[in-house]
């Protein structure tokens, strides 16, 4: 039920600081329904929500790494690979920087086929923590 921008047409200049705390709480709900339906074990249909959400914020880690997931998840690991190499070409391009741990762990983790990450496992943990943040 989000519309438009948070105050959008209010130009006082200590909304600035608002708007973007609000977007950032808009942003991370947006990102644990995915992280939740990824948790369940539920792979095929986020994949196609997460792609949108990563078009729209390149270099937001966290979307890149339920990308990742989900793709490693539904069976298609050289995807997950695929997602984990443009991310970290945006990111040097960008800023100048290297993926975070979050991100190079994901990484480490579909090059070595790690069971805990592989298609058809779910825990709770994902679920909880996803609803935790978006809760915050």
């Amino acid at each position: 039920m989000w519309r438009g921008e948070f105050t959008e047409g209010l130009h006082a200049p200590y909304l600035a600081a608002e708007r973007l705390r609000w977007a950032e709480k808009r942003l991370t709900v947006l990102e644990a329904r995915p992280a939740g339906r990824i948790g369940l074990g539920h792979s095929f249909e986020p994949v196609h929500e997460v792609v949108r959400l990563v078009a729209a914020h390149p270099l937001r880690e966290r979307l890149s790494e339920l990308l990742m997931l989900a793709q490693y998840r539904a069976g298609r690991p050289a995807d997950a690979l695929t997602a984990y190499e443009a991310i970290r070409q945006r990111l040097a391009e960008a800023m100048g920087a290297d993926p975070g741990p979050g991100l190079r762990s994901l990484h480490v983790r579909v090059l070595r086929q790690d069971r805990a990450s592989a298609p058809g496992h779910s825990t709770g943990v994902a679920v909880e923590s996803a609803l935790a943040v978006a809760v915050d």
